[in-house]
Order: C-alpha cells, then sequence, then structure tokens
C-alpha cells in the first residue's frame, strides 16, 4: 500500500497494517525529505527493467537535502515521526 501523506511518503504491506503478537514488528515505512518543495508521486513509474510503486520527485532544491526513513505501527504515527525528524535536520 502506497499513501502519500503531505511531505512523505508511507509504505505498508496490505497484508500487514497493524503490529500484531504474530507479526510484532512495525507495519509502516515513511519516508521524509528536508529538501524545499517535495512532491511525493504516488504513481507507478518504470526505468528500464526497474519498477517502483511511487517516488519523490524534488525540483527547484539548491543545497543538501536529506532523506528521513521513519518505521511505526501506524500510518499517523509514522507520517509525525518522519515529519518531525525531517523537521528538526539542520
Amino acid at each position: 500500500m502506497i499513501s502519500p501523506s503531505r511531505r512523505v511518503l508511507l509504505i505498508a504491506n496490505n497484508k500487514h497494517l497493524i503490529r500484531t503478537q504474530n507479526e510484532n514488528f512495525p507495519a509502516w515505512i515513511g519516508v521524509a525529505t528536508t529538501a524545499a518543495g517535495p512532491n511525493v508521486d504516488h504513481g507507478a513509474g518504470t526505468a528500464g527493467n526497474s519498477f517502483s510503486p511511487a517516488g519523490f520527485s524534488v525540483t527547484g532544491a539548491e543545497g543538501a537535502a536529506s532523506f528521513i526513513f521513519a518505521a511505526g505501527d501506524t500510518r499517523s504515527q509514522t507520517a509525525s515521526l518522519a515529519k518531525y525528524a525531517a523537521n528538526i535536520i539542520p
């Protein structure tokens, strides 16, 4: 499952959307960036033989940018954590 949130790309397996006792690991991965004006593209794309179900497009960014990866138990928790981390990185 690809779920774009404001400035965060959220990814989860459709069969594991919440942490359970049997699957005791985070269900969601969030990717955020410190770049100005990121665009989360939830459209699938290919490059040669490679496939991606989603991606980031950062246009007009000057200087360095960081990408932050966060793992969480819920969609909202993961989005909040990724946004928080992106905001505190200089």
